[in-house]
């Protein structure tokens, strides 16, 4: 299924829904965030409850990406508060706690 969504996104249209959790309503100019955030989360810490996503992680897509300076920093916020939301809502589904929260600025 990667390949087929990569192929549609080479053509300008959006990916298949991955999971019934994945929204139909994406906005197109916000698409390539909501696939960063999902490829992110292949490397998610799972133990008692779910973790977030690294800083180190999304940096480094960013720069893998050729996003750098500050528009490097906006997307690494939008990704944090989406991963932030959806952890959020995974572990109380779960019953568990959410992790601490790392401060925005703790890896500028």
């Amino acid at each position: 299924m990667e390949k087929e969504a990569q192929l549609r996104i080479t053509q300008g249209r959006a990916p298949l829904k991955r999971s019934m959790d994945e929204p139909d309503d994406v906005f197109e100019d916000l698409r390539a965030v909501w696939d960063g955030w999902w490829h992110l989360g292949a490397g998610r810490q799972v133990g008692m409850a779910i973790g977030g996503l690294s800083w180190g992680d999304m940096s480094r897509w960013c720069q893998d990406h050729g996003i750098e300076g500050q528009e490097r920093l906006r997307w690494i916020r939008l990704l944090q508060a989406m991963d932030g939301v959806a952890v959020s809502h995974w572990n109380r589904k779960a019953g568990s706690k959410p992790p601490p929260k790392e401060p925005a600025d703790a890896n500028p």
